[in-house]
C-alpha cells in the first residue's frame, strides 16, 4: 500500500503512534528545546519504520515488532546513535504503556525488547594496518612513529598532532 493509504487506514482503525509525540513532550517541561527536537527525531524514526512494518498505531506495537525495530537500528546505524534512538523510543513507549495505550505490550516486554546494546558495532577497517605500516617503511622514523601511534592507539589525527611530552608517561 502507498504511504498515504497506510496512514489513512491506521487513522480509521486506531490511534496513530505519531499523535502521541507532542503530548508526551508536554509531560516533560524541563527538557531543553534541543533535547525535545532529538526526541521528536528519534520517535519519528520509529514511526517511519512502523509505516513500512505494519506498526503505525498503538495496538500494533508488540514485543516482536520492537525486536525487529531494534534489529533495524543495530544494522543500519552507528552503535551510539542506535542506542540513543532506542532509549528515546523506550521512554516514549513507557509513556504510552503507563496510559494503557499499548494493549499488546507490557512494561516488561518493553524492557526486554529495547534494552541497550552491550556489544559495540565494529566496522571493518577500510585498509589493512600492516599494509599502511609497510607503505611508510621507507619514510623517516618520525613519520613511521606517527603512523604507528595512530594505528595502535586509535587516536584522531589532530589529537596525535597536539600531543606533548607531558601527556606521555615515562
Amino acid at each position: 500500500l502507498s504511504r498515504l493509504r497506510r496512514v489513512a487506514r491506521a487513522e480509521k482503525s486506531g490511534v496513530l503512534l505519531a499523535s502521541h509525540i507532542e503530548p508526551m513532550l508536554l509531560t516533560k517541561p524541563k527538557l531543553r528545546e534541543s533535547t525535545k527536537t532529538l526526541y521528536r527525531h528519534s520517535i519519528r524514526r520509529f514511526c517511519t519504520w512502523g509505516e513500512a512494518n505494519e506498526c503505525l498505531k498503538t495496538s500494533q506495537v508488540t514485543e516482536e515488532k520492537l525486536l525487529d525495530f531494534k534489529t533495524f537500528l543495530v544494522t543500519s546505524l552507528e552503535a551510539s546513535t542506535a542506542n540513543k534512538v532506542q532509549r528515546t523510543v523506550h521512554t516514549f513507549l513507557r509513556y504510552l504503556c503507563a496510559r494503557k495505550l499499548l494493549p499488546e505490550c507490557s512494561r516488561d516486554d518493553l524492557g526486554y525488547a529495547l534494552k541497550a546494546n552491550d556489544e559495540v558495532k565494529r566496522a571493518k577497517p577500510l585498509v589493512n594496518p600492516k599494509r599502511i605500516l609497510e607503505a611508510f617503511g621507507s619514510e623517516d622514523q618520525l613519520a613511521q612513529d606517527f603512523v604507528r601511534t595512530l594505528l595502535l592507539t586509535g587516536m584522531r589525527f589532530s589529537e596525535c598532532l597536539n600531543l606533548e611530552s607531558r601527556h606521555c608517561q615515562e
